[in-house]
């Protein structure tokens, strides 16, 4: 019947909606519009301008975790020889994450307290 002529063009004979056909290249560009790619949408997008670092602003602390790699470095090292740092850090990494809290605590340095002077 006339009717399900129409309902396999705008269903799909399988009951899924059938994609839009694309206009080509030439339909676009004989309309004036420009015609981009994926890419160039990329690059065509501004970026946020970051604010400058301050270069007297304090540093952050180090982690507990990297106090405790710049502790067990050299011992490793040592003992691997022949290994890249990377795969010295996956030793290292695997160590920490072995650790319980109580020792990955005594990594941690207390801070030190200013005194005031009164």
């Amino acid at each position: 019947m006339w009717y399900e002529f129409f309902h396999n063009q705008i269903i799909g004979g399988s009951g899924s909606p059938v994609a839009k056909k694309s206009k080509s290249k030439s339909d676009k560009s004989s309309k004036g519009e420009k015609v981009l790619t994926e890419k160039q949408v990329k690059a065509n997008r501004r970026k946020k301008a970051r604010a400058e670092k301050d270069p007297n602003a304090p540093k952050k602390p180090l982690t507990a975790f990297m106090l405790y790699t710049n502790k067990r470095r050299p011992e490793v090292m040592k003992n691997n020889a022949g290994l890249k740092i990377t795969e010295i850090s996956t030793i290292i990494g695997k160590e920490w994450k072995e650790l319980t809290q109580e020792e990955k605590d005594v990594s941690i340095p207390k801070p030190k307290t200013l005194e005031l002077e009164s």
